[in-house]
Formats: structure tokens, sequence, C-alpha cells
């Protein structure tokens, strides 16, 4: 007779009923984005609607002999103006205001009031050393123009002086305006805090209790009445030194993607009798969480975990025919069964309001394989050695089954995520009131979260 060996078949065949805690919402700190495209289109909008005026107007020809801009062909309109984020020290940018037309207006020698002179702007360029606050806003009070990086075409020394100094000081007029309506738009999460901070705790540390919780392969013959074998048993179990006696469990391992588990039992033993038995049995648990960020149908790299468990169960039967004391058992045949159990889960987090998981599951039909040899007279080896039904039914009901990672671990890692978030942002800026509306993966690697205020 056949026994049948318990491990994820002496669970309930139900999703577990267990009382989690909820899960604490770890701390995150979240730095701005610095983005130069966001600037530079806040600047363009704001020359559209006019809280940058299209044009620069400075000086007066009667006081002083010289003015910038006019009338007509004279006035002097500007492009948007474009910044360039110093990489090396984000506190910097470059500000660079190119001249669409217009004219520099002056008399015609000293005394002269009867002809005046133009010099044409068009193309002229001046680059403006400026501030960018914590929060990305563009601080121009300080300005101050590089000659070096500057393009003026003329060389009177004292039309470049009088247009340096009136454009600089129309720049810096516009100080207020522009630090009100200028900030960044999306904050950062670097990538070893969501893996630390987020997927570790919430993800990684309760899926690892509740498959450690789950009865330990390599004692499934406590009690029985035939000794394993020591030197032919196998007990092998990730980032431990797993003995036969030391009750160690496994550990999640780090990977250069993730975290891998594995516990891998094979017990051996004898059962005697006129007909004797050499037995195997064999579990191979393993489990995957996998980090990525695939690309969605717009090529955008979006946040993405998968993780995967696979259940492996595989029993091996030799009969042989004892003979007369003193003489060698003669083989008679053998069977073995074999059945493999996986599913997968892929969450995607995301941002629409607030922090949400996609859920896809996909759970692939058991996969089996049996053979005999000999005088292994059976008509079902599968049926003989393995009780299908039993492992199905357990590895769906399991604390550590599809249904039970999604309802006792991602649910929880989910509003932990987003309550961390939420507390994160309002640290940062306070007074926006910050709500997340996307998330993405940026070429560094770690989350970058666009947000919106509701502050106006």
């Amino acid at each position: 007779m056949i026994s049948y060996i318990a491990s994820f078949e002496s669970s309930s065949a139900r999703v577990p009923e267990v009382d989690l805690p909820v899960s604490e919402p770890p701390e995150l700190d979240l730095v701005w984005a610095p983005s130069q495209d966001v600037v530079n289109a806040q600047l363009a909008q704001l020359l559209r609607v006019g809280t940058i005026p299209d044009s620069v107007h400075a000086g007066n020809l009667e006081q002083g002999g010289m003015v910038l801009g006019g009338i007509g062909g004279d006035r002097v309109t500007i492009w948007a103006p474009m910044v360039e984020i110093v990489a090396a020290k984000p506190s910097m940018a470059w500000l660079t205001l190119t001249m669409l037309n217009g004219n520099i207006c002056f008399y015609n020698g000293f005394g002269q009031r009867n002809s005046i002179l133009r010099q044409n702007v068009s193309g002229w360029k001046l680059c403006f050393s400026v501030g960018i606050t914590s929060d990305g806003r563009l601080a121009l009070h300080a300005a101050h123009c590089n000659i070096e990086r500057s393009i003026m075409h003329c060389d009177n020394e004292t039309l470049k002086n009088f247009f340096t100094s009136a454009v600089s000081d129309w720049l810096r007029s516009l100080s207020d305006q522009v630090l009100r309506a200028t900030g960044q738009d999306r904050v950062v999460l670097p990538r070893s805090s969501f893996l630390e901070r987020v997927l570790k705790p919430l993800l990684l540390e309760p899926l690892e209790k509740s498959l450690n919780d789950q009865p330990d392969f390599m004692d499934s013959r406590d009690g029985q009445p035939h000794k394993i074998d020591e030197a032919e048993t196998v007990n092998e179990k990730s980032g431990v030194d797993a003995s036969l006696k030391n009750k160690e469990r496994a550990v999640f391992t780090p990977t250069s993607n993730g975290w891998n588990y594995r516990d891998h039992v094979l017990l051996h033993w004898q059962e005697e009798g006129k007909t004797s038995h050499d037995r195997e049995s064999e579990q191979d648990l393993q489990f995957n969480i996998t980090h990525s960020a695939p690309l969605d149908d717009k090529g955008v790299a979006r946040p993405t975990v998968v993780v995967h468990g696979l259940l492996t169960r595989y029993e091996w039967d030799r009969v042989n025919q004892d003979l007369a004391p003193g003489r060698s058992r003669v083989y008679m045949g053998k069977g073995w069964a074999r059945a493999t159990l996986q599913w997968s889960l892929c969450l995607e987090f995301v941002a629409r309001g607030h922090i949400g998981i996609q859920m896809r599951a996909r759970k692939s039909l058991p996969v089996t394989d049996s053979g005999v040899g000999g005088m292994y007279i059976v008509s079902d080896p599968l049926l003989h050695l393995l009780n299908m039904h039993r492992i199905g039914t357990a590895w769906d009901g399991n604390a550590c089954s599809l249904a039970a990672v999604q309802q006792e671990i991602v649910i929880p890692l989910e509003s932990a995520f987003a309550a961390a978030l939420q507390n994160a942002l309002a640290r940062l800026a306070p007074d926006l009131r910050l709500t997340p509306v996307d998330l993405l993966v940026n070429a560094q690697g770690d989350l970058e979260i666009r947000v919106v205020s509701a502050a106006g």
C-alpha cells in the first residue's frame, strides 16, 4: 500500500482566513525631478498668455540717447525663453533669451538730435545664469548675464553694454511672476527605496512568512514506521545552510532583477517485506519575484513586478522480491509519477489620482507524466503514486496560493504604498496638495511620478 506524503496536501483546500495585520505605510523620501522640458513648456505658456511680455522696451531716447524697442519695425520681440538645467548643479540653469526682431535706436554723434541710427538685434542672444528652487521653480531675481555664452552681432561696446543691461533689468523685473508660475510636475522615488522600503517589507517578507508557515516537507515522514535513509536524502533551502536536523527554512535570495526562493527536499526510504519497496518522494517549491519596466503601447516604461510560484512533486517506487536470507533481492519493476503546478501574478503599478496596482493572474493546468518499468503492474502509475486532487486543491487553497497572495499580500501592499506616497508628497510640498496622476520608470531606473496640485 502506497502512503501519501504530507506537504501542501496537509493544508486546507480553501483560501485561509488568516488575521494579518494591516501593513504599515513605509516612510519614503521623494525628490523633485529636474526637467528642463517642463520648465521650457511653462515658459512658453507664460509667453502665450502674456505673463512674460513678448517684447522688450527699455531706455529713453530723449533722456539717455538710447532706447531698446519701440513701435513698428523698432519693436523688439522675443522667442520663448529656453532653459538648460546644469546636470552637475541642479540648483542652477542657463536661460537663453533670443531676439526675434527689432532695433536699438540712438542718436548719431554727440549733441545731434536730428539723426537717429538703428542697430538691428534680430538673432541676438543673451545667456543668463538663473536659480532653480528645490521644487523646480525658476528664480530670476539674481539673473546674471554670461557674455561668453551670449551672441551679439555688433562691435560697438557701448551698444552691447546698453543692450545687456536693459535686457537684464527687464528679465529680473519678471522674477516674482515667473517664480509663482513655474515648478516641476514630477517627483522621483529612487529605485533603491522602491525595492528596500516597498517591495521587500510589503511583498517579499509577507510571502516568505506564508511560505515558511507551511509544513516542511523534510518533516513529512515523522511518525512513519520506515525511517528515511539520510545518506540518500536531500534538503536544499535557498539562503541558508540547511541540514537534515537543523530545521532551517528557506529565504528569498537576491538576483539581478528580483529575488528567488527554493525549498527542495528529496526523501529516500525502504519499506521492508517479502516484496520490498525502495521509495523516493520529492518536492521542489520555487517562488520568484522579478521587477522590470516593460513598455506600454505608447512606448512608456511602466513599473511591473511578477510573482511566479511553481510546485513540482515526484514519486518513485522500486519493487524488489526478497529471497532467502543471505541472497540478494531481485529487482522486479518500478513506477514513477511527476506533477508540476504553477501560477504567475503580474502587478503593474499605476497612478490615476492615487497609487494602484493592476493585477493580471495566469494559472496553468497541472502538467503530469508517469511511467513504469519491469514487472510494475498498475493500471495508472500517476493515480497510484500521486493524489492529484489533494495536491491540486491544496496548491489552490494554502496561504501562499494565487488567491491568498492576491487577497492577503497584494491588496495590503497597494494600500500601504498609496498611503506612504501620499504622506511623502505632503512632506515634500505641504501647501500644494499634490495628487499623483501618472507613474513610469525613467532612464535611470527610478520611479517617476507626475503630480498635479489641488492648491491652484
